[in-house]
């Protein structure tokens, strides 16, 4: 399945940019922990304020940490995907 397609997940290539998209949503949570005290919450102030387009929203954190961690789950769990069997050669 993933043999010639780009993986999702392979624009978050390094923990430093993950570490990247979680200080996003912290630095705009920590701007009102108490009102912004859930992560529905933080995306409604988001679009009521019209930010949850800007590029470093919460939100768009948010989208990009669902769809790396949906990336990551499908490819661990792939036909293909035999590492805990030992049956695929990952040297390459």
């Amino acid at each position: 399945m993933w043999k010639n397609e780009t993986l999702p997940f392979q624009r978050m290539s390094s923990i430093a940019e993950l570490f990247g998209v979680l200080q996003k949503i912290e630095m705009k949570w920590k701007t009102d922990p108490r009102g912004l005290s859930t992560l529905q919450k933080l995306v409604d102030y988001e679009i009521r304020n019209k930010q949850h387009l800007d590029p470093n929203s919460a939100t768009q954190a948010l989208l990009w940490l669902t769809r790396y961690g949906n990336a990551t789950c499908q490819f661990t769990h792939d036909e293909d995907f035999h590492i805990s069997h030992g049956n695929q050669d990952i040297s390459a």
